[in-house]
């Protein structure tokens, strides 16, 4: 597992910037073992750089299944829904960087908890360029995204959520911040992690001027100042 994460790692440190990828760390499903599980996208015309790009991602591992192809954008989007009697705990962090400690950490995690469903995007390219103070999303200077969703029993108590959310502990401990769209919880704690303290000072001077009344307050909700 080390070896393919670092290698995946120190791909996209020199890849097009064209290319995105997101790596899935899978747990056995049905008849499915076990394994990594590789999106990617080339956001361009030119095939053959496609191609180019994407290639070398092949020999990171014992390749299994390959299903890579030109398609539209839309075709491209997934609609994700809850299992049936299930809860899902969804939790994510930032990283400014993808450390050997924390691939460690990542591989530790895994090997021990063979349930474990973790997501490790690659961020970077044109996102960094963007200064942190110029929009509500301050995490600019990532290299990784990190997103665990934890499965448990619809009437799990709060020892058992705690219990279950310990192997994603262990790496979010590598990790700062969070995004919205990737969290299961509102709570202050959530709210803080998305909005680090600047960020939430300009965003609720901005409330105070534009919604003094707080009517927009079904999300992570930012009160005028």
């Amino acid at each position: 597992m080390k070896e393919l994460l670092t290698g995946w790692r120190d791909y996209m440190r020199a890849a097009d910037e064209s290319l995105t990828t997101i790596l899935n760390i899978m747990p056995s499903l049905g008849d499915e073992p076990p394994g990594v599980m590789l999106g990617c996208c080339f956001a361009g015309e030119d095939a053959s750089g496609a191609r180019s790009a994407t290639d070398p991602l092949k020999k990171l591992g014992n390749l299994v299944k390959e299903d890579v192809t030109k398609k539209p954008y839309a075709e491209g989007l997934e609609e994700a829904f809850q299992p049936e009697g299930v809860r899902v705990i969804v939790k994510n962090a930032f990283a400014e960087s993808f450390s050997d400690e924390l691939i460690s950490a990542v591989s530790t995690a895994a090997e021990h908890n063979p349930d474990l469903i973790l997501q490790i995007r690659s961020l970077g390219g044109a996102m960094k360029r963007i200064p942190a103070g110029a929009t509500a999303f301050p995490h600019r200077n990532s290299e990784v995204m990190l997103v665990c969703p934890t499965f448990v029993r619809p009437d799990a108590s709060g020892a058992t959520i705690q219990e279950s959310l310990k192997p994603w502990n262990t790496i979010a401990e590598f990790g700062k911040g969070a995004y919205s769209g990737f969290i299961s919880t509102v709570t202050d704690r959530d709210v803080a992690d998305i909005y680090p303290k600047e960020t939430y000072v300009r965003l609720a001077s901005i409330k105070k001027t534009y919604d003094p009344d707080n009517l927009f307050s079904r999300n992570f909700n930012i009160r005028p100042a």
